[in-house]
């Protein structure tokens, strides 16, 4: 076998290697894990929002349940395990950039939880002060009438007010 054989035969071992790696590389993305993929980034998406959104109906009293909260931080959770599949079609750098973004998206989750529990407990607080305390005014008011003292029962009647109308109004930066 003369060299220029040798050599044309290892050029066309080396092309057809060459072709089969880049037909490997090629490989159609599997369309089934593409959209589970961006699903599961859309339901996080939109469970978010739909949580800050219910945090504040719960504020004003437009919804009476905590129960949402738990649901949609659960359907958030298992979409976090599920987004942790990261599909074979991402490969090398992008893999490990998205592995980090996940990550930091499961310690902001948990965060997240930690805060609306937060929110529960102090909003749960917040409306039984807000209940008892026009009774609890009410009941100085009393001793203040049995004492004759107007000005203090006047002082009471406007700190109810200003309370009541304090809670009622939404607050920038609240």
């Amino acid at each position: 076998m003369t060299a220029g054989k040798l050599r044309n035969i290892l050029m066309g071992a080396g092309a057809a290697l060459l072709l089969t790696f880049l037909f490997v590389q090629q490989r159609p993305v599997d369309i089934r894990h593409h959209d589970r993929f961006l699903n599961d980034l859309l339901v996080m998406r939109q469970l978010d929002t739909e949580i800050n959104r219910d945090l504040f109906s719960v504020r004003y009293e437009l919804l009476n349940s905590y129960d949402p909260f738990v649901r949609k931080l659960e359907e958030m959770r298992k979409a976090q395990v599920d987004l942790q599949l990261i599909p074979l079609f991402v490969k090398g750098r992008k893999r490990e950039e998205i592995g980090q973004l996940l990550k930091r998206e499961s310690e902001l989750l948990l965060q997240k939880a930690r805060l609306v529990e937060t929110f529960k407990s102090k909003n749960a607080i917040l409306k039984n002060s807000i209940r008892y305390f026009p009774v609890l005014i009410a009941e100085a008011s009393g001793a203040a009438d049995k004492t004759k003292d107007t000005a203090l029962r006047d002082h009471l009647a406007n700190l109810l007010r200003d309370i009541l109308l304090y809670y009622l109004t939404p607050q920038k930066g609240a």
